[in-house]
């Protein structure tokens, strides 16, 4: 059968830095394309019920070459991590479940341990509540599993799906096949992320799968593996067994151009209603307080708070040079914010000037030694 037309983008786009030890098996994309597409069925909006027809990107960015790429010398798969960084509403979930339940079935894995984890259990649950929708929404596929309330199991590979959290008691004994960490921002720590990801060496094709949205802490797990992923992306970092797909506006870039909100969103006007994206732009015009919101969830730019009391705009039109003459004669008010290890030391003073009604600031940062 004659390779179509979508393997040259595929392979131009993640070719390995190491084209001699892998190849592409075009088949084997497509058979995961077509099974997902046959077997599982949108959970809720207006098209539940109806099986799924994936979205080019979500099949040529992400499935095709997770799945196509190979080792030459084992045929085994090349990635062992897919890092997906996607703003809300783009379908993650559903695509994260039926991602999940293709490699339950077609992966043909002895004892399978798929664990479906986030930083707590609700957040976990929700990629397996979509699965087990799929499930139970498929004659065929149902009377081949044990359905329970957060695990399902496969008697044929004795393989399981489980929900695992952050809050868990027991964090050992896990020898995991695939790994699905959703909303990694959420994680308290990294314990949870080490041990599973530490548990699949006698895995001989494990892989972890990471899909999230942008966060706050840029000191956390999420914010480290977010930066390895963009250092993959960009070439600063060889890593042929990590496929990074990113789609985030940079904060450099204009939030109001509709080309932004695109590149951040590959799933605004088919999975995501352009209605209802321009109601959340335009709120966020509206209220400043909101824009750090938009910039975060839906533009996927990491932010330092969830809201924004001034724009940064604003804020620059007020920079003027000032000397301890203009304010030595008023009030004042100052504020220390004091860091023990990695963050900066601030000290600001504020003075009014109530005949005039201006504001003078000062803010001094230093470094921890």
């Amino acid at each position: 059968m004659k390779e179509p037309a979508w393997v040259n983008r595929v392979v131009s786009a993640t070719m390995p830095n190491e084209p001699d030890l892998y190849y592409f098996d075009w088949e084997e994309a497509d058979r995961r394309v077509r099974f997902i597409e046959k077997y599982c069925r949108y959970p809720e909006g207006p098209k539940a019920g109806q099986t799924i027809k994936l979205d080019r990107w979500q099949k040529e960015e992400i499935i095709y070459p997770a799945f196509g790429w190979k080792e030459k010398e084992t045929g085994l798969r090349r990635y062992r991590q897919v890092f997906l960084a996607i703003p809300r509403k783009n379908a993650k979930t559903t695509l994260t479940a039926a991602i999940a339940e293709s490699i339950l079935f077609q992966d043909a894995e002895q004892k399978a341990q798929v664990y479906c984890a986030a930083g707590e259990r609700f957040q976990a649950g929700i990629i397996y509540q979509a699965l087990k929708y799929f499930v139970e929404s498929d004659a065929n596929i149902s009377k081949r599993l044990r359905v329970y309330k957060n695990e399902l199991h496969y008697d044929k590979w004795q393989s399981f799906v489980k929900v695992l959290s952050a809050e868990s008691k027991s964090k050992h004994g896990f020898n995991a096949h695939a790994v699905f960490f959703d909303e990694l921002h959420t994680q308290p720590n990294r314990d949870l992320w080490d041990v599973l990801t530490s548990s699949m060496l006698a895995r001989e094709q494990p892989i972890v799968f990471v899909m999230t949205t942008a966060g706050t802490d840029t000191n956390s797990l999420c914010y480290e593996q977010w930066e390895y992923a963009r250092n993959v992306r960009d070439g600063v970092i060889i890593d042929d067994r990590f496929l990074p797909v990113l789609y985030e506006a940079d904060p450099s870039d204009d939030w109001h151009d509709p080309k932004v909100c695109k590149k951040a969103n590959p799933g605004l006007g088919s999975i995501i209603s352009e209605k209802n994206f321009r109601i959340e732009y335009e709120k966020a015009v509206r209220q400043s307080s909101y824009i750090n919101t938009f910039l975060n969830l839906h533009l996927n730019i990491w932010t330092n708070s969830a809201e924004r009391w001034i724009t940064d705009e604003v804020w620059m039109k007020g920079a003027r040079e000032f000397t301890e003459n203009d304010v030595k004669d008023l009030p004042c008010w100052a504020g220390l914010d004091l860091a023990s290890t990695r963050d900066l030391n601030a000290f600001g003073v504020v003075w009014v000037d109530h005949v005039s009604g201006k504001y003078y600031t000062k803010v001094y940062h230093f470094v921890n030694r």
